[in-house]
């Protein structure tokens, strides 16, 4: 009977690991899903850690078919930690999601993932 329980636990115990990972960093970003089909939607988890240099988030969607870009400003310490960006209408194509942050003495981070949308 217990033998039901190890599997289960095991997931959740891997889901924390992996979480907290994530949230060591100073900035990531997720694609999800990571393929689908055309016309594309595409949902982008950013997630930065708070501090008061923080400015500027820029948010560059790449493919060979298409280029969006998104500018965010942030104030400091007191903005969100997470944002969830969604772009539609994606024609097929090989993505590249680029977060790029800004610091007020000019420094910058940058994270990257990236997705696939079929025909």
């Amino acid at each position: 009977m217990t033998a039901g329980w190890v599997v289960p636990c095991m997931v959740l115990v891997l889901a924390c690991q992996s979480t907290g990972a994530v949230a060591d960093e100073v900035l990531s970003v997720q694609a999800s899903p990571a393929l689908s089909r055309a016309p594309g939607v595409v949902r982008l988890l950013v997630r930065v850690e708070r501090d008061p240099a923080n400015r500027s988030l820029v948010v560059e969607l790449n493919s060979l078919a298409l280029f969006r870009s998104s500018l965010i400003t942030m104030e400091g310490a007191s903005a969100q930690a997470a944002y969830w960006l969604e772009f539609e209408s994606l024609p097929s194509g090989l993505y590249e999601a680029t977060v790029t942050l800004h610091r007020d003495d000019g420094g910058t981070t940058t994270a990257e993932d990236t997705f696939t949308v079929v025909p």
